[in-house]
């Protein structure tokens, strides 16, 4: 038995379909199921899929939309999943495999992820997934797209895409499932989405659908439906535009700029102005502790200073991702502490960040970097001028770059950096 059943809905789609079974071809370390259902294209569509020896089920024949040809496509399914992939979209390698690792063993749990969204004009970006099922009246968020999901096969036995619904039958589908019980989980990774299709082309009519499907599975009201078909149009108005873009910007230059007043106020202020301007910021810093002046601090929040731990000057502190430093810490002059940096390997170079943990009695010695998501232990000793990419043990000294061990520090601390 297939551990997911990946539906292929297809209409004139030459243009598309190659790449898109061929994303599914690379697939490894699992077992899928492929089921192509074509809307009799009268194009090259059926004759492009012809190498492609894994389709497992292939009809073609006239349907009444992507609900019928998705419905079609259920009656097959073999698999303890079900996947919904567009003829025009991608799967990334070992897609399928992270997913089913994801949910495997989890009863009535559905799987989404960040997309990797192509416009039509500009440059890719990343979309990130969320879900927000607990708040008040329209403002369940659905924040990711239907096409990172995995569901489990279960669903399908109680439900079908109506045929009345043209372009929001995803949210018909997610609702229904959020209402009978199904949970949603965010897994790691992305799928990969092309601009083009029909909710792009005719979102009045898709925003129109998803107000009335709010309505239907009783998150807002029948009589409220006029009110929220004008707000929800308004916000589609807003995106076609990038207003958002454009006001998310702007906000980001104002934190930026608060961020730069803000350290220069720091550092060239008494300490009673200073530990008032940490606080107002929203780091926690503790009154024993001292961060010198000409110190870099990247973000509001996100950065929390033990006991009796000393920073000397010209350090960055980069928290966007969030940082710790515990009790008794040294760091020395010129270090650098970055919790954010980019994905080298993504085909868009995004943002990546992750939590740094520095443990009581570390030492990090002058010009020394700490890579996102490094935790270096209770004890340990970083070099001058080393660069640290990986997790450091308590109590190692370690230098290079890569920093690797050189030895062993001794166990019995008891001292104060401040002393």
């Amino acid at each position: 038995m297939p551990d997911v059943s990946v539906i292929v809905a297809t209409y004139n789609s030459q243009n598309t379909i190659e790449r898109c079974l061929e994303s599914l071809a690379r697939q490894q370390g699992v077992e899928y199921q492929c089921i192509l259902v074509d809307g009799a294209s009268s194009d090259q569509t059926l004759e492009r899929i012809k190498r492609f020896d894994f389709i497992d089920t292939l009809i073609s024949e006239p349907d009444s939309g992507i609900s019928d040809a998705w419905n079609k496509g259920l009656d097959c399914i073999k698999g303890d999943y079900v996947l919904f992939l567009n003829s025009d979209d991608e799967l990334p390698e070992e897609y399928l495999k992270s997913r089913v690792e994801h949910i495997r063993g989890l009863d009535n749990v559905i799987t989404y992820s960040d997309t990797l969204y192509y416009p039509s004009v500009g440059f890719p970006e990343i979309r990130q997934g969320y879900f927000e099922p607990h708040k008040q009246k329209f403002k369940m968020k659905f924040g990711f797209l239907h096409t990172s999901c995995v569901f489990p096969a279960s669903l399908f036995e109680k439900f079908r895409f109506p045929l009345s619904i043209v372009i929001a039958i995803d949210i018909d589908q997610m609702l229904f499932a959020y209402r009978n019980g199904y949970t949603y989980t965010k897994a790691e990774g992305y799928n990969i989405m092309y601009a083009g299709g029909i909710s792009d082309t005719q979102w009045i009519k898709g925003s129109d659908e998803y107000v009335g499907l709010f309505a239907k599975h009783g998150v807002i009201s029948r009589g409220s439906i006029p009110m929220y078909k004008a707000l929800v149009r308004v916000r589609f108005v807003f995106v076609k535009l990038k207003l958002f873009k454009m006001f998310k910007s702007f906000t980001k230059y104002l934190d930026h700029f608060a961020l730069g007043a803000g350290n220069f106020v720091r550092n060239n202020s008494a300490w009673l102005v200073r530990r008032w301007l940490q606080a107002r910021f929203g780091w926690t810093v503790s009154p024993t502790s001292k961060i010198s002046r000409g110190c870099k601090i990247f973000s509001f929040g996100k950065l929390q200073v033990g006991e009796n731990t000393k920073i000397d000057k010209d350090v960055y502190l980069d928290n966007r991702a969030g940082i710790r430093l515990g009790n008794q810490v040294s760091i020395a002059h010129g270090c650098r502490i970055y919790s954010l940096g980019h994905a080298f390997d993504s085909p868009i170079f995004e943002s990546w960040g992750a939590y740094i943990d520095i443990g009581d009695y570390s030492v990090l010695c002058a010009n020394t970097q700490i890579m996102p998501g490094v935790s270096v232990g209770e004890g340990a000793v970083v070099l001058p001028g080393s660069v640290v990419y990986d997790d450091v043990e308590p109590y190692a000294v370690v230098g290079g770059n890569p920093a690797v061990i050189k030895r062993y520090r001794k166990k019995e601390l008891n001292y104060s950096p401040l002393a």
